[in-house]
């Protein structure tokens, strides 16, 4: 049951921020397990079916756990999620109804811990196995679908802006990847113009963009925004 989520007009809020053109809001809150991993992880789980690899694995502290348990649980696959012991009670209990293992370990300890578990056992990695995204190069096939879908929501038009929540950068890159194939397939004529939100407080990837390296860190507070922070 996942993708094909609605395209919402959102005029008034539009007006608001003082839009001159339309809003849209692509709800990935109508996903199987309520968020765009659910996308990720159809391909990542496929692709460890294709392989035959004998598990999922994954360092998460909310909705990629989720989707990946949930996955792996309908793939018949057994799955394992390292997370920190600041981890929301109701994601740990939502691991616990779908069956799979939940490995609590200190929070910068979640990569290291999860390579060398997919070293071991095999399981297929649905997540970066370090602090940096190395992200599995399946998932952003699911995620360009997102493209796919605002793309014929929209007419079979691309809208002038497109602004995603951003922490590692796979939502981002796979949105991309999904405009560009419309574009080399000449189905499109342009890219839109698509702005990373990340939480101000930080700011890595656009901290990355001013330097022009590959990846930069930088200091502040927390963020509050759990998702993305």
């Amino acid at each position: 049951g996942e993708g094909g989520t609605p395209l919402i007009a959102a005029a008034r809020l539009g007006q608001w921020i003082g839009l001159d053109g339309p809003l849209w809001l692509k709800d990935e809150s109508r996903n199987p397990t309520w968020s765009h991993k659910d996308r990720l992880n159809l391909c990542v789980v496929s692709a460890a079916l294709a392989v035959g690899a004998p598990g999922i694995a994954v360092a998460s502290s909310g909705n990629h756990g989720a989707a990946a348990a949930a996955y792996a649980a309908r793939a018949g696959l057994p799955c394992a999620v390292f997370t920190s012991p600041t981890a929301q009670p109701a994601f740990r209990h939502f691991l616990a109804a779908l069956g799979c293992h939940t490995v609590i370990v200190p929070s910068a300890e979640r990569w290291p811990a999860l390579k060398r578990f997919v070293a071991a056992t095999g399981f297929m990695p649905a997540s970066n196995l370090t602090r940096f995204h190395t992200g599995n190069p399946f998932g952003p096939e699911g995620y360009k679908t997102i493209a796919y879908e605002i793309f014929a929501a929209l007419g079979e038009r691309l809208p002038a802006t497109v602004v995603v929540p951003t922490g590692y950068g796979e939502l981002l890159y796979g949105l991309a990847k999904g405009f560009r194939e419309l574009l080399r397939n000449k189905l499109a004529a342009r890219m839109p113009r698509i702005l990373s939100a990340e939480p101000g407080v930080r700011g890595p990837l656009a901290e990355a963009r001013r330097r022009n390296v590959a990846a930069a860190e930088v200091s502040g507070p927390e963020s509050l925004a759990a998702g993305i922070a």
